[in-house]
């Protein structure tokens, strides 16, 4: 009669693990470049290009392991040095390159160069290296970032901060003229490591590092900020560390809805962020890392790490250099390859192994084919670091809430402590619908076939789970909020937070019929059913049916099956006063309380029909607290 709330015990299904394919493209032997720092980059002829921070032909004195690489490497693996830099043309570049609308790549070297602190690049598909400009430390900084190619047709990048500068964003031409965009200053950040990109909405969007710098150190936990093209800089927001994180350290990634999103180290679990920042300033904490998911940690200086890429699923994607599941060498955790959704639903996709290698510094990237390409800048048979590819497994449909609803009258409004409620959606659960089972402590479960759901943080009991609807009680817990979310969980994919409002009662009749409105699901005194073939007689009495009628005494017990007690009152009632009116007239009740065999927030009320109502199909309302139960329900009349 009551449709999911009754006790029958089912087992749950089993979650399955998300799969994913590793493949190792090509190894890095010392010879044709090592320890591989920047990101990879598809070129228009399907190869993709990149460089190492080490190794080649050309000679360094620091690093001795020689002074880097640009590569070529086919997507079958074939692996092609195109230039080994020689100090002179730049040495140690950390950033990958990006391919100009000439055809060309453009790219960067930390030091080496006329004024040893670095340069930048052109060079051809073939292999032929142009010097294009060579930072000078005293004016510039210092260990410039990788290139975007604006809508302008221009190069933009930043440098960190040297000795007399705090950082900058810089702009050079296709003809290699430079200039300085913005010079940053104590109040505007510094810093800033990670380069820019460019929104859709023309302007260039960045992070630093830090927020100042005094007497030659930098202080502060950095910013992110928005400069025109023209050189005008906003800062958009500040970082304070705590559970919003510190020391933003990837390139910024803009998504499909607009909003930009990065990675920042610290944050409420220690072990990093992913944040989400509207064009407007507005910030949010999108995930905090527990290291059981991955994680990214400073040790013995900050250095590159990948950002995040948006992937044509329009899923963020990106990688952490510690944590997760694998075992690098035995002994520590190697990292992860992980997915999120803008919802900030995190889905780790793969662990990094010990024969896959570790730490992980440029940015995924998804070729024409689907994979992921990247580097790892410690793996191979020489420990020179090495190019991989990875099949992300197909993302898993996100719950999606549309509807919560009282389960009895099926119209939406605040909800109550104990109340059975439905929820509506899609992805839900499974395709094939579970009912309701018991915990190890005879409970009615808060997790069946995978699936869990919260109300304001709080664990519900659940009764009925399927792919488009869920019917659970609301936890006593509740008790005192005013707004809270209600967020489904479905094989570790989290919903979107569906905003609802809290009240001390929301008194619904269950109907016959499941309408929510029509005959109401009642017995009659000689324990019949009642309706319109079989009604009550006049100063008979029925037994009612009911949710949201909020706390009681003894307290509620989320969860619990209601039994019948010893001693008074049988059974837990409502704290705030019930009342009951057929036909518009007051009726006298006999007994109110939780109903003995269902889970506690289905309530039982045994009421007498008064002789002086018409006969027929009769109004009929319960009210708990001053809240009525919803109208249109009726009780048939002899």
């Amino acid at each position: 009669m009551i449709a999911g709330v009754s006790v029958t015990v089912t087992q749950p299904a089993a979650a399955t693990p998300p799969t994913g394919g590793f493949t190792t493209l090509a190894s890095f032997n010392g010879t044709d470049g090592a320890l591989p720092f920047g990101s990879l980059v598809q070129g228009t002829d399907g190869n993709f290009y990149g460089t190492t921070s080490q190794g080649g032909l050309g000679s360094c004195s620091a690093p001795p392991a020689g002074c880097g690489t640009v590569f070529k490497l086919s997507p079958g693996g074939t692996l092609a040095t195109l230039h080994s830099f020689n100090n002179s043309d730049g040495a140690t570049p950390l950033a990958g390159l990006t391919q100009g609308s000439d055809g060309n790549f453009y790219g960067t070297t930390t030091v080496g160069g006329a004024a040893g602190s670095g340069t930048i690049f052109k060079i051809t598909q073939g292999g032929a290296l142009t010097t294009m400009y060579s930072f000078n430390p005293q004016t510039d900084g210092g260990t410039p970032s990788g290139l975007i190619q604006a809508t302008d047709g221009n190069f933009y990048g930043t440098t960190g901060g040297a000795a007399f500068v705090n950082g900058t964003v810089f702009k050079i031409t296709p003809g290699g003229v430079f200039s300085i965009l913005h010079n940053f200053n104590n109040s505007g950040g510094a810093n800033p490591m990670a380069g820019v990109i460019q929104g859709t909405d023309g302007n260039l969007y960045g992070t630093t590092l830090q927020s100042y710098m005094t007497n030659n150190e930098f202080g502060g936990y950095g910013t992110i900020f928005r400069i025109t093209l023209s050189g005008s800089l906003t800062t958009l927001y500040s970082f304070a560390s705590g559970p919003g994180g510190a020391y933003p350290f990837t390139r910024l990634t803009q998504a499909g809805d607009g909003n930009f999103y990065g990675i920042a180290f610290g944050g409420s679990g220690g072990w990093g962020t992913i944040f989400k920042i509207t064009p407007g300033g507005s910030f949010d904490v999108l995930h905090s890392f527990s290291y059981t998911d991955g994680g990214y940690a400073i040790i013995g200086g900050v250095y590159p790490h990948g950002g995040l890429v948006r992937g044509a699923d329009g899923n963020l994607y990106a990688t952490t250099t510690i944590g997760g599941a694998g075992l690098v060498y035995g002994v520590a955790a190697g990292g992860t390859i992980f997915r999120i959704t803008l919802g900030g639903a995190l889905t780790t996709v793969y662990n990094i192994r010990g024969i896959d290698g570790n730490t992980f510094h440029g940015d995924l990237i998804q070729g024409t084919v689907g994979n992921f390409y990247a580097t790892i800048s410690q793996s191979g048979a020489y420990n020179d670091g090495s190019v991989f590819s990875f099949a992300a497994p197909a993302a898993v449909a996100l719950p999606t809430i549309t509807a919560v609803v009282n389960a009895a009258s099926f119209q939406a409004g605040p909800i109550s402590p104990g109340e059975v409620i439905t929820i509506g959606g899609s992805d839900l659960g499974p395709p094939t619908a579970a009912g309701l089972t018991l915990d190890q402590t005879g409970k009615v479960s808060t997790q069946v076939a995978g699936v869990q759901v919260q109300f304001g943080g709080f664990a519900a009991p659940l009764t009925y789970v399927s792919s488009t609807q869920i019917n659970a009680v609301v936890p006593y817990e509740i008790q005192g909020l005013s707004n809270l979310s209600t967020v489904v969980t479905y094989e570790s994919q989290t919903s979107n937070a569906f905003p609802t409002t809290a009240t001390p009662t929301a008194p619904a009749l269950f109907t016959s019929n499941g309408s929510g409105t029509g005959p109401v699901a009642c017995l009659n005194q000689d324990y019949t059913y009642n309706g319109p073939v079989n009604p009550a007689p006049k100063g008979s009495y029925i037994v009612l049916y009911l949710t949201g009628e909020g706390q009681t005494a003894p307290q509620g017990v989320t969860g619990e099956v209601t039994v019948v007690s010893a001693v008074p009152p049988l059974t837990p009632q409502p704290v705030l006063p019930v009342i009951v009116l057929i036909g518009g007239q007051s009726a006298f009740v006999a007994f109110y309380g939780e109903a003995p065999g269902f889970v506690a927030g289905v309530m039982q009320v045994n009421v007498q029909i008064p002789l002086n109502v018409p006969s027929g199909n009769i109004p009929l309302s319960v009210s708990v607290g001053g809240n009525s139960s919803q109208a249109g329900v009726t009780v048939s009349v002899q």
